[in-house]
């Protein structure tokens, strides 16, 4: 049996219910047009039509006294005859598909109090031509103005938030698109089907979002997330991207090449869908067998290219000072230049050998120690011998990273030597055999303790090896002194051509420049050590083939010293391509 309390309360609940007014139907007549709305919970009015519904239509802030706030779903869809359409400040809400297929609207104005235009608002207003967002518009919604084909001006004010998920699709007239520092959530495939969109351009304050060559990246860049339809030709993806989101190429149909960067670790499904234009992806030869692409919707027939990043090794230069009888290496630039100039205690002198300030294939971190005690650094790869500084010797300051060096022997790699002094308490790194051994025989405040890592000469050829594929472990590239007085050895890669006194890693294969004056007519005379196998050697001078030749272990071959480009390749037992890489002697 219910008790009167709970009856009461069944009572009052129904009340409230009740007393809920709903939403009704009314009309009115404003400026010689019948207005059809509905009358919501909250006094306002919902615009459902208006007869007649043709030419510039305004609508009305107030009708019957109800203040207009929102334009209701379809309430003007097809209706072909609209060519101009004034939305007060009063409306807040433009519902779905509310002027959808509106053929001949050429004009929108958006009131200053619209926040919200729902799923396909105004789709496929084939003549709109020009559209001004203002701020006050929060959030466009999934297709809101897909399909308007005409449109070739989008300004997208300061204030708006979201752009839903093929926002403008379709927009073939868009040429390039500004996005706010405002937009913190941009959808799905808000600009596929752009055929003649170039550049997606966002913001420097955005705090989410960021662009280069007119791509769209998250804030960092370490995601791409999409690329422009409408342009043509290559596509260098930065060094740094770590990830391609899926669909980021999606009907990107005029994109020839797109050059993959080795820090890129992701790519995802879709990514060049209706890439019909992509001829030629280049990837990391790490790649190889991975199954990165696999999902990534490459279209047949593009060809699948192994490369890898061009890293340039940078000279490591010694200095030494008669007051701590001490030595001290830098690769920074800027630190050697201040000691040159306002340091008297070091004297600088030249380069010990190079290393890389960024970490490629087999290299280790050099760590840096510096003691104010003794008035030394100390240097180290050994991990252990670093952590045990770090918590256990307050007369040594960890400094961090110096550079990157190689921890064992290779083709080509010089061993820098390390000794210790306890006479001085510091020590001694040299890369030259013969002060090592003057040290061993003539100075006995030196005590030899081995190698302590393995750099790059600091000049000379040099010879490194890297994993290549299940065929192809190691390749690598002699480029003796003896029958060329004076070349240059350049690679390609993208569009990025390096000058003398630069050194290259290709595909782990590194080559250095020298700046020697070019003779005419001579040849340069050069090496590519090859794994176990027989493999094919091929030079090419553009189409033409110069020399083919089946080899084991080595393959030699020279170049004129014309400036011309010729590419090597290497080919498997099945004739596949496993690398390839263009080379010009000067």
């Amino acid at each position: 049996m219910k008790t009167p309390a709970i009856l009461a309360a069944v009572a009052a609940l129904f009340l409230t219910f009740a007393a809920a007014p709903a939403a009704r139907a009314d009309t009115a007549v404003f400026n010689g047009v019948t207005w059809s709305f509905t009358v919501e919970g909250d006094g306002s009015a919902t615009i459902t039509g208006a007869n007649p519904a043709k030419g510039i239509l305004k609508i009305p802030g107030k009708l019957s006294g109800r203040t207009v706030k929102a334009i209701g779903g379809q309430a003007f869809y097809g209706k072909d005859a609209l060519t101009s359409v004034v939305i007060p400040d009063s409306v807040n809400t433009i519902f779905e598909k509310a002027f959808e297929n509106c053929d001949e609207l050429q004009s929108l104005t958006l009131g200053s109090g619209v926040s919200d235009i729902k799923d396909f608002a105004f789709r496929n207003c084939g003549k709109l031509s020009s559209l001004t967002v203002p701020g006050n518009v929060k959030k466009l919604r999934d297709k809101a103005f897909s399909g308007c084909v005409s449109l070739a001006s989008l300004t997208l004010r300061d204030g708006v938030e979201s752009i839903g998920n093929e926002a403008f699709s379709g927009c073939v007239g868009l040429q390039t698109v500004a996005i706010p520092d405002s937009v913190s959530h941009l959808g799905l495939g808000a600009f596929w089907y752009c055929t003649g969109l170039k550049a997606i351009n966002v913001a420097s304050g955005n705090a989410t979002y960021a662009s280069e060559g007119g791509a769209v990246f998250f804030k960092d860049k370490s995601r791409l997330l999409a690329y422009p339809c409408g342009k043509t030709g290559s596509c260098v993806i930065p060094d740094g991207v770590t990830r391609i989101d899926s669909y980021a190429f999606f009907h990107c149909a005029w994109v020839t090449q797109v050059r993959i960067p080795p820090s890129v670790s992701f790519v995802g499904d879709n990514a060049f869908l209706e890439c019909g234009g992509l001829s030629s992806l280049v990837v990391p030869i790490t790649w190889v067998g991975t199954g990165k692409l696999d999902g990534a919707g490459v279209p047949a027939g593009c060809n699948i290219a192994y490369s890898a990043t061009i890293i340039l090794p940078k000279p490591v230069w010694r200095f030494h000072s008669s007051a701590y009888n001490a030595h001290f290496y830098t690769i920074d630039e800027a630190e050697k230049d201040d000691l040159v100039a306002n340091n008297p205690n070091w004297e600088f002198e030249g380069v010990a050998y190079k290393a890389h300030e960024v970490k490629t294939l087999g290299m280790v971190a050099l760590y840096r120690f510096y003691s104010a005690k003794y008035h030394s650094h100390f240097f180290t790869i050994d991990e252990a011998e670093k952590d045990a500084l770090v918590a256990g010797d307050p007369n040594w300051s960890y400094e961090g990273r110096a550079y990157y060096v190689y921890p064992y022997a290779g083709d080509g790699l010089v061993p820098v030597y390390r000794f210790w002094s306890s006479r001085y308490h510091h020590h001694f790194f040299t890369a030259d055999e013969n002060e090592k051994n003057e040290l061993l025989s003539h100075n006995k405040n030196w005590a030899y303790e081995g190698v302590a890592f393995y750099a790059m000469p600091a000049n000379g050829a040099l010879l490194s090896s890297a994993p290549k594929s299940a065929a192809v472990s190691s390749l690598s590239a002699v480029a003796p002194e003896s029958s060329f007085n004076g070349w240059k050895l350049l690679a390609l890669s993208g569009e990025t051509e390096l000058a003398p006194d630069d050194a290259v890693a290709v595909g782990g294969l590194l080559i250095e420049t020298r700046t020697d004056e070019p003779r005419v007519g001579e040849v340069a005379d050069f090496r590519f050590m090859l794994p176990d196998g027989v493999f094919t050697a091929q030079i090419w001078d553009g189409e033409t083939m110069l020399d083919e030749q089946e080899v084991e272990d080595a393959f030699d071959f020279s170049l004129a010293a014309s400036g011309a480009w010729h590419s090597l390749r290497i080919l498997d037992a099945n004739g596949e391509e496993v690398f390839s890489i263009w080379l010009r002697a000067e």
